[in-house]
């Protein structure tokens, strides 16, 4: 499966890790330098430099021949603005972290898969996991 990931932080970068070992090939676009290059340094991806919002991410990103996208980022407008894009370009697998729990509305609304609030999710784990 081919899969475009929006954002390389944390759980985009784990994400990236993931999607590898179970067989997948990845794109990820990344408009933090830092994130961008590390992230191209630790996996054999491609790696963009830009924002999802940049006239040419989803044209190098090959977004329309994705077969899901994913985003990951901490801002919600970021995430629904690859979600919208993902959608014009006719990509039915749409999946977003979303980071305020008012937005989650926003993103049903279109379609996507949403994670809620994915820190309050590792850390009621991390508490679960201690009560144990």
């Amino acid at each position: 499966m081919y899969l475009v990931i929006i954002g390389a932080g944390p759980v985009g970068n784990s994400l990236v890790e993931r999607a590898l070992e179970a067989g997948h090939t990845a794109a990820v676009v990344e408009p933090d330098a830092t994130l961008a290059q590390e992230c191209a340094e630790q996996h054999d991806v491609l790696v963009l430099e830009m924002a999802i919002s940049a006239e040419t991410a989803a044209a190098e990103s090959h977004l329309a021949d994705a077969d899901a996208v994913i985003a990951t980022t901490a801002d919600d407008s970021t995430n629904l603005m690859a979600m919208l894009l993902a959608q014009e370009a006719g990509v039915e697998r749409r999946t977003s972290t979303v980071n305020q729990h008012s937005h989650m509305a926003i993103f049903r609304r279109l379609g996507v898969r949403v994670l809620a609030d994915p820190e309050r999710l590792v850390a009621e784990n991390l508490l679960d996991m201690t009560e144990r």
